[in-house]
């Protein structure tokens, strides 16, 4: 699936991630643990390069499974939108969708 026909399973209102995973052919835990095998990749690069502390980075890590199962099962337009207590793209300061930050 490309990135452009998976932009476009998630448009629909009430479709989530898991909902097109799973017409792909995909279980929800496998795609969770793929998605929390990539953040948490992420999260060590993030110390490695000096903008995460070790302690910081080992208490995302512990969250990202119940995050990001979560994540998966919510609409997905309402996590473009920012979601139930959600902060858009990027979390909050982040929600421009030109890539600029700030209030």
């Amino acid at each position: 699936m490309t990135a452009d026909e998976l932009r476009e399973a998630l448009s629909t209102e009430g479709t989530s991630l898991a909902d097109v995973a799973a017409e792909q052919g995909v279980e929800t835990a496998d795609l969770v643990d793929d998605l929390v095998a990539a953040a948490t990749e992420r999260v060590r690069q993030g110390v490695d390069d000096g903008r995460l502390s070790a302690e910081r980075a080992d208490e995302v890590i512990a969250e990202l499974p119940d995050r990001v199962a979560e994540a998966v099962e919510q609409d997905a337009s309402e996590l473009q939108r920012g979601g139930p207590g959600g902060h858009g793209r990027g979390g909050p300061g982040h929600d421009r969708t030109d890539g600029t930050t700030g209030p």
